[in-house]
């Protein structure tokens, strides 16, 4: 029984959506823009989101989390799906507080 009961909870944890798994950057106060890695720079990268490409260049204030840890900024790659937390420049670039 106990066998049976602990393989449903495996099962389920691994059918549950990975979204669920990744910090929810609207638990932070702040502008927020998700989307996915397009292309990565020393200071900066490019996100998909569902209204185009824009660029986020960021300073070394800039925090990086993947989860609830802290990551350095070599962690971000292509393909990764980030949120974004900081301020929507003039010229629609965005400079972010955190980038998770």
């Amino acid at each position: 029984m106990n066998r049976l009961f602990g393989t449903m909870i495996l099962a389920l944890t691994l059918l549950a959506p990975t979204s669920t798994w990744a910090h929810d950057p609207k638990l932070h106060k702040g502008n927020v823009v998700t989307g996915e890695v397009a292309s990565v720079a020393n200071d900066s990268f490019e996100l998909k989101t569902k209204t185009g490409v824009t660029k986020v260049t960021f300073s070394g204030k800039t925090k990086f989390e993947h989860g609830k840890e802290t990551v350095e900024k070599s962690h971000l790659q292509k393909g990764d799906r980030v949120g974004v937390i900081g301020t929507k420049l003039p010229t629609g670039d965005w400079s972010p507080r955190k980038c998770c």
